[in-house]
């Protein structure tokens, strides 16, 4: 299969996975991104490879019940409780968006993922949380987000919807 031919079947693929997810509700619509350097497939991807990695997927885990697929906490280190899963996409989704155009106060788009667990997980077996993301988005623990996005990039540059 030509690279060419590989891209589409990915993208259509995981456009498809994105739309299966919204429909069981798990996943909520986002709106377009201005960013030229990634779409929000690409915020979709990232947020759903991070709630893999937070077992969001895995029926009554903790991030399930707190309605926090993205397992983040807030200022005094607890763990959120969303009221609504679509709360917590979106909240999950704001979070990657602050990591893909730098704003964030812990992380960068430099970073390479291994480097992002660590903080993310504050340490708690960041190599099996850095593996289960990077496995998600093709790359390798070592490469960074701005990696996964030359990699995602095709779709987004030839202006393909998903």
């Amino acid at each position: 299969m030509s690279e060419t031919k590989a891209i589409i079947v990915l993208v259509i693929a995981v456009g498809l996975a994105v739309i299966w997810l919204a429909r069981r509700r798990q996943i909520p619509k986002i709106s377009p991104l201005s960013e030229d350097r990634f779409t929000s497939v690409n915020v979709a991807e990232i947020s759903v490879a991070i709630a893999r990695a937070e077992d969001w997927f895995k029926s009554g885990s903790l991030p399930q019940r707190l309605n926090n697929p993205g397992a983040l906490k807030g200022s005094s280190g607890q763990l959120q409780s969303f009221s609504s899963a679509e709360e917590g996409w979106s909240a999950s989704y704001n979070q990657v968006r602050l990591m893909l155009t730098g704003e964030s106060r812990y992380y960068n788009p430099n970073m390479p993922i291994i480097d992002i667990a660590w903080i993310y997980t504050g340490g708690d077996n960041p190599a099996a949380w850095a593996s289960t993301v990077a496995s998600e988005l093709g790359i390798e623990i070592t490469e960074t987000l701005n990696d996964y996005l030359e990699v995602a990039r095709p779709a987004s540059a030839h202006g393909w919807e998903v």
